[in-house]
């Protein structure tokens, strides 16, 4: 069997490997000696394996297991030259794309090919592309900001609710709703008078309450709803009984 690239170790840094591969359609091999169920026919044993262009050792940072694994790919007959250790930490999978765009044009796998056993230069690349991509998400966390503040402008007398509503994208019976900071689906034909809460709310009572107790609601998705925890110990659950400890802080609460 023959690939571009062998990934050698499928934990965290193996599967960002297996993201690098993808990105570039690099075509790849896995091979992982922990891993007793083969999902795919792109995991192999490494007598399987006949040639490659790039060998990623993408196993944890201790020096000993690198070098047995290196040794066995010695042993394996392949080229010292083409064995590299790999280090993806802190690279989420953004900066990927990031690392495209700038290389999509050059052969990223003979840079690859050339660098020292530890990717010394690709470490470099990837910090580079980090930077890139932390400023573009400061870019469109401030795009975003602008955005809020002209929808908030421009819609002053509506509350919270009607401005999701109202800004969400519509696709033919089901809508995204991308209020900046916010996105959900939401379907219009689907009417749910307890608006998804696992509790049913006396809607009427909330509204008719004392106009001195305040309303605190809990909106989120479904990490807030937490359908298979119980209720005391879902977000909202704790923040209930933080509040009911110490008396709402002197304010009454009405919580949902």
């Amino acid at each position: 069997m023959k690939c571009d690239v062998l990934i050698y170790g499928f934990g965290y840094t193996g599967k960002k490997a297996l993201k690098l591969c993808k990105t570039f359609s690099y075509s790849y091999l896995i091979i992982d000696d922990g891993l007793k169920i083969k999902t795919s026919d792109k995991f192999i044993e490494l007598n399987l394996l006949k040639s490659c262009k790039l060998a990623l050792i993408c196993v944890c940072d201790k020096k000993e297991i690198q070098d047995k694994i290196k040794q066995k790919l010695l042993n394996a007959n392949i080229n010292e030259k083409i064995i590299k250790v790999a280090n993806f930490i802190g690279i989420s999978n953004g900066i990927f794309d990031i690392l495209y765009n700038n290389y999509k044009d050059k052969n990223l796998l003979e840079i690859l090919i050339n660098d020292d056993c530890y990717m010394s230069n690709f470490s470099k690349i990837l910090k580079d592309s980090k930077e890139k991509y932390i400023q573009q998400k400061i870019q469109n966390k401030e795009s975003l900001k602008k955005l809020r503040k002209d929808l908030d402008n421009s819609l002053k007398n509506q509350n919270i609710f009607s401005k999701l509503y109202d800004t969400a994208m519509c696709y033919d019976d089901i809508d995204i709703v991308r209020y900046p900071y916010f996105h959900t689906f939401i379907n219009r034909n689907f009417e749910d008078r307890n608006f998804y809460f696992r509790q049913k709310i006396d809607f009427q009572s909330l509204k008719n309450r004392d106009k001195n107790t305040k309303l605190i609601l809990c909106f989120g998705d479904s990490v807030m709803q937490c359908h298979n925890v119980e209720l005391d110990s879902t977000i909202s659950g704790v923040i209930k009984e933080k509040l009911a400890k110490n008396g709402g802080g002197g304010q009454k609460v009405s919580f949902i």
